[in-house]
């Protein structure tokens, strides 16, 4: 088996896909980050096998809806922010949030596009 033939077919985003790369991979005894390279994915492009399905048997989430203000823009400093849930939720009881500092530059553009108005630190414009 050549390397040519570890790549993944073109639009290949399923994870049967995935598995049969990773089988390749470890049938001729070649690094899978190499593999995964070859294929134009990196480890954040895996996926688990059942991670397109969606099953809650839980009662419904609380909305943010459902909580009332306790303050009035008190402001706030988020560190480690992520995607910014817990901030939504700071948002939602009253507080201001006046910088989020984030390393993840997927993070970083999600809250930039969401929150136009907060003041994200982080990739691509610095490390956060």
């Amino acid at each position: 088996m050549t390397v040519a033939q570890l790549k993944m077919p073109p639009f290949a985003d399923q994870f049967s896909d995935q598995v049969a790369l990773i089988k390749r991979a470890k049938s001729v005894d070649d690094d899978l980050a190499k593999a995964l390279e070859r294929a134009d994915l990196g480890y954040d492009d895996l996926v688990y096998e059942r991670s397109n399905e969606k099953h809650w048997v839980g009662a419904a989430p609380t909305k943010l809806t459902d909580f009332s203000r306790l303050v009035d823009d008190v402001p706030l400093v988020s560190f480690f922010t992520g995607c910014g849930g817990m901030d939504l939720g700071f948002e939602q009881l009253g507080f201001n949030n006046v910088a989020a500092f984030e390393h993840n530059e997927i993070f970083c553009r999600t809250l930039r596009k969401n929150r136009p108005s907060w003041k994200v630190f982080g990739p691509p414009f610095g490390n956060g």
